[in-house]
């Protein structure tokens, strides 16, 4: 099984590693998705397509999370801001957008970070 280092390398892995992480880190400060959204100048729903990886990284709305959130250590917060600034770059298949329905994206996103592949069949 691939160390979760080794899975940060596709785009939909690493937006959904840096949403989860800060779920988690909302949650533990009690904060809810609509005082984050305040925050950052936003609403609840931003937050929420956020943690969950569906929308790209503006490295000012993570500081600001990441400030509000306590996050203080410069390693942990260079960290962060790193995996979002990768999470932003285009994938190999987004060229093919036209052909391509657009909830597809996260499948080959996930399969790209797979290390293992496995089928059933009757």
């Amino acid at each position: 099984m691939k160390e979760r280092s080794d899975l940060q390398g596709t785009i939909t892995v690493r937006r959904l590693l840096l949403g989860s992480f800060l779920r988690r880190l909302r949650e533990s400060m009690g904060i809810t998705m609509g005082e984050a959204g305040y925050h950052i100048r936003a609403a609840q729903s931003k937050i929420s397509r956020l943690e969950t990886g569906r929308v790209s990284f503006k490295l000012r709305d993570i500081e600001d999370l990441l400030t509000l959130y306590g996050v203080s250590s410069d390693h942990e917060r260079d960290q962060m801001l790193g995996l979002a600034r990768e999470a932003n770059t285009l994938s190999w298949w987004q060229s093919f957008g036209e052909v391509l329905p657009s909830w597809f994206e996260a499948y080959l996103g996930l399969e790209s970070a797979a290390s293992l592949v496995r089928t059933f069949e009757v």
